[in-house]
């Protein structure tokens, strides 16, 4: 098989379509995530495309409930309402969790932010 030929999954690809949280602007690396009935906590951005982002948080994976959760970036320039795609148990106290992102309900300003993101 000499064909290396990059997939939809491949580790290429995908290092390609997302950019790490050192690389975005500071406001965009922590977010306020709204679970709803008084469920807030801060998320630490791992990485994010434009399809999806990803956080660490501060909160076991049995307490997360909701899906359908409130992103506020730390400068307050994003805010969007997203499904809840993923979560991961980190340890007994910490998730990663990660959203997917639907282009209608994404503002345009973090597509420009991401799109320059990934041009280096």
């Amino acid at each position: 098989m000499a064909d290396h030929a990059e997939t939809k999954s491949s580790p290429n690809r995908r290092n390609r379509t997302r950019v790490k949280a050192e690389k975005l602007p500071t406001g965009m690396r922590k977010f306020r995530l709204d679970f709803g009935s008084n469920e807030v906590y801060t998320g630490t951005t791992i990485d994010a495309s434009l399809t999806s982002i990803s956080f660490f948080v501060e909160v076991p994976t049995n307490r997360i409930r909701e899906h359908m959760v409130k992103l506020t970036s730390a400068d307050k320039r994003i805010q969007m309402t997203q499904e809840l795609v993923y979560v991961k148990p980190v340890d007994p106290s910490h998730s990663r969790i990660s959203f997917m992102l639907e282009s209608d309900s994404t503002p345009e300003i973090y597509r420009r932010i991401l799109s320059k993101a990934l041009k280096g």
